[in-house]
């Protein structure tokens, strides 16, 4: 961002609007993601645990005709845990981040376009800052997911 300011104060608008929109973002997304994860593991302990209490026990489930019971049981349990692995697929469709990123990509060149109408800006000057916002894209998003 220190570069792109060097080039032109002006066009520090976008990237900050990014970042800021970006980190508002991806808390919301992991905020609602962490929770159905973790119900999502939970279940698939507990499915994993009974059916392994019905795999070692078979011989006293079928003694003691308990074995629908226990079939039962196991579909309740995959039934939610494929439950939840489809509200966790319906939270990661709506993953904005990657929007947000060509939203400001496109901005920053418009920006670029119209400062380069006003001869602010050179043919090189836009490609450097396109080039620039790149990496400060790339960077935000490989540091806030690193550290969230």
């Amino acid at each position: 961002m220190t570069f792109i300011a060097w080039m032109n104060v002006e066009l520090l608008l976008v990237p900050v609007l990014f970042l800021l929109s970006y980190i508002v973002v991806v808390r919301r997304y992991i905020r609602r993601l962490d929770p159905v994860v973790q119900s999502q593991r939970t279940q698939y302990g507990q499915m994993n645990a009974g059916l392994e209490e019905t795999i070692s026990g078979i011989e006293i489930v079928k003694a003691s005709a308990q074995e629908a019971f226990e079939r039962l049981k196991f579909r309740r349990n995959a039934r939610k845990y494929r439950d939840f692995f489809v509200q966790q697929g319906r939270i990661e469709a709506g993953y904005l981040p990657l929007l947000l990123y060509g939203l400001a990509f496109g901005l920053m060149f418009l920006q670029c376009l119209l400062l380069y109408q006003r001869d602010s800006m050179t043919t090189a000057d836009i490609i450097a800052a396109m080039g620039l916002m790149v990496c400060c894209a790339f960077r935000c998003s490989s540091h806030y997911s690193h550290s969230h």
